[in-house]
């Protein structure tokens, strides 16, 4: 585990104090849409929701995520310190890392293995085995950027970086950005 990987998620993650919801859920989407103030993860989320009009608390904003752009035990209710967030993230990260080294048949060189695992820290480690079980998603394991890895075609696996860019179908210029900085990493 390199530095230079963990800068790279704190970096593009950012760190919140407070529980956020996805940005690309419904709840997140709707309070853009109707240009409401909410200063998720720099405030309690108990205090945005007492705030939002009744029509919207229906509205799921699962992964909450907390931290780092930890969603793993994370509610509307949960507040991390810095020093929290980063202690789940070296753990999480250590987790992610191994999965990307065992999903890797040519071994990476630092920077690659720091790059993949940013990504698959973001997108998931996805599923394993030959078929795919109902209702799994897909992940680092399935993404194209593993696959031209293993084949050794670099250029390639750089470039299908920047697939990973989208959110429920939708451009994410915040993404796009990150998987620019993976790419040249990588």
């Amino acid at each position: 585990m390199s530095q230079t990987g963990l800068n790279l998620v704190k970096k593009s993650e950012g760190f919140r104090e407070f529980a956020y919801p996805d940005p690309a859920s419904d709840l997140a989407r709707a309070v853009r849409s109707r240009k409401l103030k909410a200063r998720w993860g720099f405030v309690p989320a108990s205090q945005i929701l007492d705030s939002l009009p009744q029509e919207l608390l229906h509205l799921s904003g699962a992964p909450w995520t907390c931290g780092y752009g930890e969603t793993k035990g994370v509610t509307p209710e949960t507040r991390w310190s810095e020093q929290e967030a980063s202690a789940r993230l070296l753990k999480r990260y250590a987790e992610f890392e191994s999965g990307v080294r065992e999903a890797c048949t040519v071994a990476p060189s630092q920077n690659e293995l720091d790059a993949m695992t940013s990504l698959a820290y973001n997108i998931g480690l996805g599923w394993s085995g030959r078929t795919k079980p109902k209702g799994a998603k897909d992940g680092f394991r399935q993404s194209s950027v593993l696959r031209a890895h293993n084949r050794g075609d670099k250029l390639a696996a750089a470039r299908a970086f920047s697939l990973w860019n989208r959110a429920r179908g939708k451009v994410e210029p915040g993404l796009t950005a990150r998987r620019a900085k993976e790419a040249a990493l990588y």
